[in-house]
């Protein structure tokens, strides 16, 4: 190959490096937050799992003290049950809270703590607190 065409290809080759090298560092980033990542979840993960754990241990008193806390009302209708509380939602404020009536099923939004059901199953674990 003689030296003047090789000349020419070196700029090309040059860019192409260039080109490579960003590649490379951007899929270097790419991983590192990747395993940022996984760490952050492994750790809520076992956040979560110490939680379950002490949730479990609490006596009465200390589980009416929680649902105290995250309670902040609760309004008895002749067919509605609404509890409005202290869990940051996607809702805005300006929105009426959420109602329970046993016989229409209503469309509620869906809350990390607890099931999409239309059933009293709030009411009973409320109950089951103050009962024991």
């Amino acid at each position: 190959m003689p030296l003047s065409e090789l000349r020419t290809r070196i700029p090309k080759l040059r860019k192409r490096e260039t080109v490579l090298r960003s590649e490379l560092q951007t899929l270097e980033a790419d991983i590192l937050d990747q395993e940022r990542c996984l760490q952050f979840i492994d750790n809520i993960e076992i956040f979560l799992s110490r939680i379950r754990e002490s949730a479990e241990c609490l006596n009465v008193l200390d589980r009416q003290k929680v649902l105290r806390i995250i309670v902040k009302e609760i309004l008895v209708g002749p067919e509605t049950l609404t509890i409005k509380h202290s869990i940051p939602t996607t809702r805005s404020s300006s929105e009426t809270p959420v109602s329970f009536t046993p016989s229409v099923r209503t469309e509620m939004p869906s809350y990390l703590l607890r099931g999409r059901s239309t059933k009293f199953t709030a009411v009973k674990s409320l109950l089951a607190l103050c009962v024991r």
